[in-house]
């Protein structure tokens, strides 16, 4: 962000997002979140809280995308691109 050119994408409500997470971690609830260069924010919790973050973040308007981890590691032929 120092360099010439550089470009700050973060929106109001991606800081809206982030201090959701710090208060729900204040709660007590094992809510995480991490931050590409854009203003997506990703927030990470455990299976049994999933819903209660993604309510409290819908409850800001926000649209959520749910995601699972994915499976174990395997070999394969298949070409990803």
């Amino acid at each position: 962000m120092t360099g010439t050119g550089e470009m700050v994408l973060w929106q109001p409500d991606t800081l809206r997002v982030i201090l959701a997470v710090r208060r729900m971690r204040e709660a007590g609830v094992p809510a995480f979140f991490s931050i590409d260069t854009g203003a997506t924010v990703y927030v990470n919790t455990f299976p049994d809280r999933a819903d209660d973050v993604r309510k409290a973040i819908a409850d800001l308007g926000i649209r959520t995308i749910p995601c699972d981890v994915g499976g174990p590691a395997r070999i394969t032929d298949d070409h990803v691109f």
